[in-house]
């Protein structure tokens, strides 16, 4: 297991590598302002807000969902480190990327470097080509498989990119896996990587969408911490743990085969789960 999750302990796990090549641009250009979107409970937001204060930019967060969720813990962090958050409706989070939600931020701002939700553009790509190729140097042999969770696909693209001469699996945290594997395919397009034979988007283990969560899945986790000591949360390790012990016992992989899991962090993203896990417990 590549534990991302130890990296840092606010920029966590592959969201540094998503915002570092941005946050590099922005400072070349000169912004001032660093903006992107996320839900209430964001690794994204909460990661970037934190970057910003240690980097020096001023930070605004466009977040779906309603003003009451800025006292949860991940928006109150953010808020501490100097994040400005806006709160729009579900409808309009979906025109975020409109020409006129464009203009109407431009008129507001004017200087301004806008990422997008979950850090999923070319450079966020490129930025996760380095987690594989940091770590070539320090091992004997390529893994037969790599396997990572995956929210808007960017971090897969980027490790699929990285020339491993591995197999990418890709676990889908959320619902429309041929949705997921587009975007995938669309990012890879961006880096000049055209191959589609070594890598598959494992669409089984999403546990009914994005965020959905069954008592067997938080017995899981709390399993795997109790034999392993590695934490896990509910939202992307827990199910790619999940999905990946389950192919083993079904012998999806050959005796001898390895496999490396990236564990890509975000934590903090678990104390947004515990109503949850206390209604599963309860029951």
């Amino acid at each position: 297991m590549l534990r991302l999750d130890l990296m840092h302990p606010t920029v966590s796990g592959n969201k540094w590598f998503k915002l570092r090549d941005n946050l590099i641009r922005a400072k070349q250009l000169n912004k001032q302002w660093v903006v992107s979107f996320g839900g209430a409970f964001s690794n994204h937001i909460h990661a970037l807000a934190a970057a910003g204060q240690q980097f020096g930019f001023r930070t605004m967060g466009f977040i779906r969902g309603e003003p009451e969720y800025i006292e949860n813990p991940t928006l109150s962090d953010a808020a501490a480190w100097g994040m400005e958050l806006r709160f729009l409706s579900r409808e309009e989070y979906r025109q975020k990327e409109s020409e006129s939600f464009a203009n109407e931020l431009e008129q507001q701002l004017s200087d301004f470097y806008l990422i997008p939700e979950g850090g999923g553009n070319a450079l966020g790509v490129k930025g996760c080509q380095k987690i594989l190729k940091d770590l070539a140097h320090r091992i004997d042999r390529f893994p037969d498989y790599v396997a990572c969770d995956i929210g808007t696909g960017s971090t897969f693209a980027g490790l699929i990119s990285s020339d491993w001469p591995s197999h990418f699996l890709g676990f889908a945290a959320l619902k429309g896996a041929q949705s997921l594997a587009q975007q995938v395919r669309s990012a890879l397009v961006l880096q000049g990587f055209q191959r589609e034979d070594n890598w598959e988007v494992i669409s089984g283990y999403h546990f009914g969408g994005f965020a959905r969560v069954n008592k067997p899945l938080i017995q899981f986790m709390h399993d795997y911490k109790a034999q392993t000591g590695i934490a896990l949360e509910l939202i992307y390790s827990a199910k790619l743990l999940f999905g990946l012990h389950d192919l083993i016992s079904k012998e999806r992989f050959q005796a001898g085969d390895e496999i490396l899991l990236v564990h890509g962090g975000g934590m903090q993203g678990l104390r947004g789960m515990e109503g949850a896990m206390a209604r599963y417990h309860d029951t």
